[in-house]
């Protein structure tokens, strides 16, 4: 019987993003897994159209579950939750914006030459992706990524 204050060792689907993916490796206790992302023409009822169709070929690292039986060339889905996104998003894109907005109003307000305020508030993104790349392995830990085969 379902009942809904019990929580489910499975994630609800609505709280993940799942991606199909072929298995490319499987050693040191990693599968690798191959996936295509797709850019938003991909889905354009346009795209022959206007020329911009866009796919890359991307590779991740999940570890592997000894219990599942998979092989190279095995057809998988790449699950991931949705929170997952949103916090590599904050950390690539949204807190970079910020910091780069931030310093350059406070070099503008310092009434420095443009030049000057241009490169201070890019050069500010050194340090910051400095950070994040040192703390790879952290990182890592926290975006985690389970697979399921395909059958």
């Amino acid at each position: 019987m379902y009942s809904p204050n019990k929580k489910s060792n499975r994630m609800d689907s609505s709280a993940c993003i799942e991606q199909k993916g072929v298995v490319k490796d499987i050693s040191n206790g990693l599968v690798k897994v191959n996936i295509t992302s797709f850019s938003a023409c991909a889905n354009c009822h346009s795209k022959q159209a206007c020329g911009l169709f866009d796919q890359v070929e991307k590779e991740i690292d999940i570890p592997k579950i000894e219990a599942m039986d998979l092989e190279v060339g095995d057809g998988v889905r790449v699950i991931m939750k949705r929170t997952m996104g949103w916090k590599a998003a904050l950390l690539g894109y949204f807190f970079p914006f910020m910091l780069v907005l931030t310093t350059l109003l406070i070099l503008h307000s310092l009434k420095l030459n443009e030049l000057l305020v241009g490169l201070g508030s890019l050069m500010v993104l050194i340090p910051y992706f400095t950070v994040l790349y040192l703390s790879r392995e952290r990182l890592r830990n926290t975006f985690s990524f389970t697979i399921r085969k395909i059958v």
